[in-house]
């Protein structure tokens, strides 16, 4: 995030502090402190977000609904799925696990094969793909190559 941006967004935190945190609950009083003034010093540190955007999300979640209806799987539980295995990013990789729902290589060329599609390693981040196959495998097998997502 740019300076410029985080610098805009600790101001608004700051005023959202002293407009709806520090206004004077009592006459007299603030924040349950008597006519004594304290200062303090408020430290704000912003957290950014790993989550892809609300755009990318939205697409996905869409394709999941496609590829779900077409093979009969509840799309609710791929997006869990998906979520859990990737945090709904077509991109993320864990060491050779790779896309959406994180399929190792042996498992998508297998898949892909038996689907009678193309098994290059390249199209599990291509999130039609993905969900195609995932939704094709949950189908045909189940979710026990998403164990520790489907539960």
């Amino acid at each position: 995030m740019g300076r410029k941006r985080r610098d805009k967004l600790n101001l608004l935190l700051l005023i959202w502090l002293l407009i709806y945190v520090a206004r004077p609950q009592h006459q007299g009083e603030v924040l349950g402190v008597s006519e004594e003034t304290v200062p303090v010093r408020v430290e704000v540190s912003l957290i950014e977000s790993k989550k892809e955007p609300v755009s990318q999300t939205n697409e996905v979640e869409m394709i999941i609904e496609k590829w779900a209806e077409e093979y009969g799987i509840y799309p609710g539980m791929m997006k869990e799925i998906a979520r859990c295995e990737s945090g709904l990013n077509p991109s993320a990789m864990n060491g050779s696990y790779g896309g959406l729902f994180q399929f190792c290589e042996s498992t998508w060329v297998s898949t892909r094969t038996a689907m009678s599609e193309d098994a290059n390693l390249e199209l599990r981040f291509d999130a039609h793909e993905a969900v195609k196959t995932a939704a094709w495998k949950m189908a045909r097998d189940g979710f026990g190559a998403w164990q520790n997502c489907a539960n």
